[in-house]
């Protein structure tokens, strides 16, 4: 049998012949298992084309990102927090990014589809039928809800593990005026009504003691409701979000779907019309206490649409006086679905809000969520590619849908309700031997401050520490990164022993993650210190979860050609794989039930996971501005982006301020590299002349060109990379060195935020960047007075070439063509098909750096002579190849390594002068120890002491006693 589930927002109740309320056999037609893929180590897996997934129009650049800038990316680093007054504009961004990735179900398809858990007996469907709401406390104020909900789940939880649901037993508790404290940032404000929560979990301890009733308390009850508790996003397992019936800011359309009166109501199964989950004769819908034969969802003899309580169809959430009214047609129920008052809209950012919180706090593939308006509710299911929303249903004169989503819900396994079981609570003892190896460590200097710290924010919280196993099939061997292999068999250069890999999984242990997204939806990155129970080091992690598709290449290919290739100064990969639990693939379906609309991607998305040996430093984190550009000199021109354009073909195309590291390699000043991470979004040469075919960005919104920030429609190029160097260094310096808006706080953060920060929306999308457009045609700086000599030179010379670059003939002829199409765009968005990408008449590769003859170092030249002048007018671009941008960093390490006594000095302030919203106070810089927040990227082989390798700066005595 195909499956057949149809799109309509509309849809009846499901037939009898195919309605499944409970889990059926492995092999079911509903739930085919996946398809059967030899482990290649690189490619995807290409999920199977349903008969209700429409054609897509298919994007064919590698490894692009949403047509429309996420919010996330527009916001990591943004200077303006969502707190306050800020919030519910980040909400109503939120609730943008989900428009078109919500899409509406019939309740009983998403129960059989999704919440199956077990067949209770008839003795307990008996008890569930006797349980019951109090109508009066859902048609007033909403605070009126916890107490009647808490019991009621409660209610539900204690039948379940009657029936030997022990082991995940949930217990219902009242979180909406307690927010969480374990975690910090802005996720400490969030607080939902009700929290479904582990009872052997210790947050069921959490319970906070029953407020004190003042004696002239209306509400007595209400203050010593025994179900307060405080908010833990790292251990709920369901949320449930209330509002009044008559609030101005439900989410969606709460009127029930219309159905015909002989049609049978969704969730029976066969002829007598018993309700979704139940098996016995007397044909109880679950949660029903009387003795008629009533249909799950219905109240009485005429078999009531899935939902309703009365012959008439009740509006969004009102009480039986308000519901009076005919049935909504089919197309005013897909209109209305989505509401777009503007209280709606906030509110739908707000669930996404409350997802994005749950999925990165814990190990998570999707979770559920419930929403109540009034009698009403609505079941969430959210993955990392939008939300699957039940259509409403009514739930408290007839309770038995609910009872039957919660009962199910409650049976099922971990894995079932959405967690990552290759993610397991740790045991006490691999905790211990973790802390000592740490205490060890720091005895006797083999950890230095920066990993100590990362180490104590990671593993000594109130986060929970979680257990990770890394199949062995997923380690990279010493062949695919081109190393040679001694006689034992291990990497010349890594720390591995033994064998090429290891006969074992690799099992790591994390805690706090070090980063996170802003997004429920997306890649989703998330970024962790963590230790090797076996190599006994601290090492990287990052889970994200990019789009799975045939045209997409991984980026464990990506290392594996950039290694072979010979390029340096990027990660060392330990392991790289699609998680899963056991044959089971971790991938989205929200996707299948969308239809595909332009400028949005409806893609399927995979859970990848990379290791990396070492746990490097920030750029924030140089020491002065010597450091600083050498850090940026290797990351350019060293043996890092440059190498892998000119040897494998790779361009980056997400340069920024977190994916640049440091490494040091030894205590000195200038003993540092640039190491280039976080190759996720790199595209190969070939496809950036293939274009998208919808606007896509894809990169840090701040260190974005400009020209891509205007002209989302532009194909990338070099250019576009380069560039973005110009602003991650721009950046840093706005934060570190003094200049003109030094000690006016108020002045320089609006200055951020207005160069970085700022976009609009331009039909579908998003554009920005116009002061950086600015800056770039006319050579001016973000700043002025800059008082590091060495900086204000480069940052000239850099101003110049850009300058020269944006107004080379070319660059005008290109920014002509892109504001037609922009400009036609604009007029016929609505009707016009999507526009062609834009490419440059000539090669990306045809300026060579084999023109400029003299480059020292370059293991390709061939020409040995004067370089052309820095500044020599061209014909050509100026930021089309790497050497004019590196040629200038060139110049300028010279003249400090001449001049070093007066050059190169502690040119850094104490403490940033502004700082992203969204990093913690613990994660912001100090002088003695600098500890802003590290990148989704990688990290520091932090159980060796660092030595001096080659191609390491080593600075005269002279030198090297600055800041020995």
């Amino acid at each position: 049998m195909a499956d057949s589930l149809s799109t309509s927002q509309t849809s009846g109740p499901a037939s009898p012949s195919n309605l499944v309320p409970h889990i059926s056999t492995p092999g079911d037609e509903l739930h085919p298992p996946p398809p059967t893929v030899p482990y290649t180590g690189t490619d995807c897996v290409e999920e199977p084309t349903t008969p209700f997934q429409r054609p897509r129009t298919l994007d064919k650049l590698q490894g692009s990102t949403p047509g429309s800038a996420k919010a996330s990316a527009q916001q990591i680093l943004a200077v303006q927090g969502i707190e306050g007054e800020a919030l519910n504009a980040w909400r109503k961004r939120l609730s943008k990014e989900m428009k078109d990735i919500m899409v509406q179900m019939p309740v009983s398809d998403l129960l059989r589809r999704y919440v199956r858990g077990k067949e209770p007996t008839a003795e307990i469907k008996a008890k569930l039928a006797e349980i019951t709401l109090n109508k009066d406390n859902f048609t007033v104020q909403e605070r009126h809800m916890y107490n009647d909900l808490c019991v009621f789940l409660q209610a539900v939880s204690d039948l379940c593990s009657e029936g030997g649901a022990l082991e995940f037993k949930l217990v219902a508790k009242d979180t909406g005026a307690n927010p969480d404290t374990s975690i910090g940032g802005n996720g400490s404000m969030k607080k939902p009504d009700i929290s479904m929560l582990p009872e052997q979990d210790k947050a069921s301890a959490i319970c906070q003691p029953a407020k004190k009733a003042k004696k002239d308390t209306a509400n007595t009850e209400q203050a010593q409701t025994p179900f307060k508790a405080a908010t833990s996003w790292h251990r709920v397992s369901l949320v449930i979000e209330c509002k009044s019936a008559k609030s101005e800011k439900l989410p969606f359309s709460f009127r029930p779907a219309s159905t015909d009166k002989s049609t049978k109501a969704s969730g029976t199964s066969d002829k007598s019309t018993k309700a979704s989950g139940t098996s016995d004769k007397s044909t109880k819908a679950s949660g029903t206490s009387d003795k008629s034969t009533k249909a799950s969802g219905t109240s009485d003899k005429s078999t009531k649409a899935s939902g309703t309580s009365d012959k008439s169809t009740k509006a969004s959430g009102t009480s039986d006086k308000e519901c009076d009214g005919a049935a909504p047609s089919p197309q005013a129920e897909k209109n209305n679905f989505l509401l777009q008052t503007k209280g709606a809209i906030e509110s739908r950012g707000q669930l996404s809000d409350y997802a994005m919180h749950l999925m990165r706090s814990q190990p998570r593939q999707f979770c559920f969520m419930v929403v109540i308006a009034g009698c009403y509710a609505r079941i969430l299911r959210w993955d990392r590619a939008g939300a699957i929303v039940s259509e409403a249903f009514e739930f408290v004169e007839d309770p038995s849908i609910m009872v039957t989503f919660l009962y199910n819900y409650m049976t099922m396994t971990q894995e079932e309700r959405g967690f990552d079981t290759s993610v397991v609570a740790a045991p006490r003892h691999d905790i211990d031997e973790m802390i000592a190896w740490k205490v060890g460590m720091v005895e006797d200097g083999r950890l230095s401050d920066y990993h100590t710290e990362r180490f104590k924010e990671a593993m000594e919280t109130k986060w929970p520490i979680y257990k990770v196993t890394i199949p062995r099939e997923d380690l990279f061997s010493a062949a695919e990164l081109g190393r040679q292999v001694n006689k034992a068999g291990a990497p010349k250069d890594s720390s591995q022993s033994g064998s090429d890999i290891p006969a074992e999984d690799l099992t790591l242990l994390i805690g706090r993650p070090l980063s996170m997204s802003n997004s429920p939806t997306g890649r989703s990155t998330i970024g962790y210190v963590a230790f090797d129970m076996r190599g006994k080091r601290l090492v990287f992690m990052r889970d994200s979860w990019p789009l799975d598709s045939p045209l997409r290449t991984t980026e464990r290919t990506v290392y594996k050609d950039l290694w072979q290739k010979g390029v340096k100064y990027i990660a060392t990969p330990v392991s790289g794989g699609i998680v899963k639990n056991g044959d089971k693939i971790h991938r989205t379906v929200t996707q299948k039930y969308g239809d595909t609309v332009h400028g949005k991607d409806t893609r399927a998305r995979i859970h990848f996971r990379l290791i990396t040996d070492e746990v490097y430093e920030p750029l924030d984190n140089c020491r002065c501005s010597y450091e600083l550009i050498l850090v940026l000199s290797d990351a350019i021109k060293g043996k890092s982006h440059y190498l892998a354009w000119t040897k494998a073909n790779i361009l980056h195309c997400d340069i920024s301020r977190a994916n640049i590291m440091v490494k040091r390699t030894g205590p000195k000043v200038g003993q540092v590299e640039g190491i280039l991470i976080d190759w996720d979004l790199c595209k190969y040469q070939a496809q950036l002349k293939i274009g998208s075919n919808h606007p896509a960005h894809s990169g840090t919104w701040q260190f974005s060109s400009a020209m891509l920030l205007q002209y989302p429609m532009k194909l990338r190029q070099v250019s576009d990379d380069l560039e973005s160097f110009v602003h991650v260094l721009h950046w840093t310096i706005l934060m570190w060195y003094k200049h003109s808006l030094s000690g006016l706080p108020s002045e320089l953060r609006s200055l951020v935020s207005r160069t970085y920060d700022e976009f609009e929306t331009f039909v579908d999308y998003d554009t920005g960047g116009i002061h950086k457009y600015n800056n770039m045609l006319l050579g001016a700086l973000p700043f002025a007075k800059l008082s590091s000599e060495p900086l204000k030179s480069l940052t000239d010379k850099l101003a110049e070439i850009c300058k020269e670059h944006y107004n080379a003939s070319s660059t005008k002829e290109q920014r002509a063509k892109l504001e037609d199409i922009k400009i036609e765009k604009g007029k016929k968005f609505e009707s016009q098909s999507p526009a062609a990408p834009v490419e440059w008449e000539m090669s990306v590769r045809d300026y060579d750096l084999m023109e400029h003859p003299g480059i020292e170092g370059d293991a390709d030249s061939s020409h040995k002579g004067d370089a052309l002048p820095l500044l020599d007018t061209s014909t050509k671009p100026k930021l089309q190849e790497h050497f004019w941008i590196w040629e200038a960093f060139k110049e300028v390490i010279k003249d400090m390594e001449k001049n070093s006594n007066t050059q190169i000095t502690n040119d850094k302030v104490d403490k940033p002068q502004f700082t992203p919203a969204t990093e913690s106070a613990t994660q912001q810089s100090t002088k003695s120890q600098k500890r802003p927040s590290q990148s989704s990227g990688e990290s520091t082989r932090s159980s060796k002491k660092s030595k001096t390798t080659h191609g390491t700066r080593t600075m005269s005595s002279s030198m090297g006693t600055i800041f020995e």
